[in-house]
């Protein structure tokens, strides 16, 4: 399945960079994706030209390590169930059902250090954001107050 050219979405999605790693905040479904450096590589690296291959080879020179596929399709795998790819990765029968555990179990990679991670944060919309006070608590107005009632200065 070397022919596989994966390709990131980038519709609706405002990135931030922290060392090697990416927060993507998803504007359609509010979601934040942590990616950790390994994720975030291989997300980068996925411009719907290069194979899965060539990004465990890239993946591979970048962390001084032997080229690891495995390592590329549990990303992919994580990546394409948090919708950050164009097209759901179809996987090879040898990694699809492949857990971390398994392929930390499995010594498919050599250090744990290229294990991807990803980590969904489910972020409030703007009105579920906002905050409310509780019954006898100081308020300014009724918008303050759980109850929507503010008077004479304290939530009702």
């Amino acid at each position: 399945m070397s022919n596989v050219f994966p390709q990131a979405r980038c519709d609706n999605l405002t990135l931030q960079a922290f060392d090697n790693e990416l927060v993507l905040l998803d504007a359609t479904t509010n979601k934040a994706q942590l990616l950790n450096a390994t994720a975030a590589f291989v997300w980068q690296h996925c411009d719907g030209k290069t194979t899965v291959p060539e990004i465990a080879r890239q993946l591979a020179q970048a962390h001084h390590t032997a080229p690891d596929e495995a390592a590329v399709w549990y990303a992919l795998k994580l990546l394409s169930d948090q919708q950050l790819l164009t097209a759901r990765v179809v996987m090879p029968k040898t990694y699809k059902k492949m857990s971390r555990r398994d392929f930390l179990l499995a010594g498919m990679i050599g250090t744990a250090i290229l294990v991807p991670v990803v980590i969904t944060l489910i972020t409030p919309t703007a009105t579920n954001a906002s905050t409310c006070l509780e019954q006898g608590l100081a308020c300014i107005g009724d918008q303050d107050c759980c109850s929507n009632s503010c008077p004479a200065g304290t939530c009702a």
